[in-house]
């Protein structure tokens, strides 16, 4: 069968389904590089917190210092 040669229609759904599925790779690498941003920006914004909750910490427990 791989020696037939397609129609133009049968062509058509060939480019059709690889452009498909280059659109579901993008938007998996997307969605990848997003969760990234995420877990980071949310790292980030606990240590902050943590900062936040030393300084206080120290404004009530150590006000000499």
């Amino acid at each position: 069968m791989a020696d037939v040669p397609q129609s133009g229609y049968e062509q058509y759904f060939v480019d059709f389904r690889e452009r498909m599925m280059n659109q579901l790779h993008t938007m998996q690498e997307e969605g990848h590089t997003h969760h990234q941003y995420c877990e980071t920006r949310f790292q980030d914004i606990k240590g902050m917190m943590g900062d936040v909750q030393n300084k206080i910490g120290h404004m009530f427990f150590n006000p000499d210092d």
